[in-house]
């Protein structure tokens, strides 16, 4: 089992605050985050985590790894808060605009191209090392199960991420939720964004589990640290125009949905299964 070095985490979280506070469309250090200090300290922390565990886990290294981080940090830090973000904050509440959102897809875009070789050069995998002599077979399913497996994973990404919101996410935001939307109602949920972001998140699970060393655990950590994390943290740390109080609650109802989503693609993506049943089974 893979464990992490705390001077590496630091010094990965140091440099990803470090780019939370350059606005890279301008060219300055107005940060693009709506964050208080605390919050991007702990979003950067976060990602620290996950991107240490992420890279310290892999049988790969070198540019392979980095490209892999750099699409994976893209995707999972970016997906699940810009699809919101086009359905809630411009679709239906109006707080952001299509152009406030371009602007934080492409910092954004910046921002993960210099952190995949940060992470990977913080804990030394930048440079190609020697990959485990034994035959990598995670992931290789038969053409039958991808095709009960894949849209069932899809499908999972919706469902998690609806109950979330009923149970984690509304209880938490409270009052707060009503007085930002004014009453509006957000179950008006664009069911089409959210079926592409499970199949987004569903293909980059796949380079996740094939790249991990290390038994289940290890594999399973691999996928729900990032999926979990990474969106969190730049929802803690504010890359959304949302009161303090409703960010923590929707970085908590993300912390959940996602978490129980990347154990739910660590099950049953990274071996074949022989029975319905055996699909719960490490």
């Amino acid at each position: 089992m893979t464990t992490l070095n705390p001077l590496r985490v630091l010094l990965l979280s140091l440099g990803v605050f470090v780019l939370y506070s350059i606005n890279f469309l301008r060219l300055d250090i107005s940060s693009p985050f709506h964050g208080n200090s605390f919050e991007l300290i702990s979003g950067a922390l976060m990602q620290g985590i996950a991107l240490g565990f992420l890279v310290s886990a892999s049988r790969w290294s070198g540019q392979v790894l980095t490209t892999t981080v750099f699409v994976v940090h893209f995707t999972a830090s970016m997906l699940l808060v810009y699809l919101d973000s086009w359905n809630i904050l411009v679709e239906l509440t109006g707080n952001m605009t299509h152009s406030e959102l371009y602007d934080l897809v492409t910092n954004g875009f910046i921002q993960s191209l210099l952190t995949a070789p940060l992470a990977t050069l913080a804990f030394g995998k930048y440079r190609k090392g020697r990959e485990p002599a034994d035959k990598n077979i995670r992931a290789m399913l038969p053409a039958k199960q991808w095709a009960l497996k894949f849209p069932a994973l899809v499908a999972a990404y919706p469902a998690l991420h609806v109950l979330a919101g009923a149970l984690v996410f509304i209880p938490l935001a409270g009052p707060a939720l009503e007085h930002y939307t004014g009453g509006l109602d957000l179950s008006d949920v664009n069911l089409a964004l959210q079926l592409v972001g499970g199949i987004l998140w569903a293909m980059i699970s796949l380079p996740i589990i094939r790249m991990a060393g290390g038994g289940f655990l290890q594999i399973a950590l691999s996928v729900i640290l990032p999926f979990a994390l990474l969106p969190a943290s730049l929802v803690v740390a504010g890359v959304l125009p949302l009161p303090s109080a409703i960010r923590w609650a929707y970085a908590a109802e993300i912390l959940v949905s996602m978490g129980l989503f990347g154990l739910l693609a660590a099950l049953w993506v990274h071996r074949p299964h022989r029975s319905l049943l055996d699909t719960f089974r490490p």
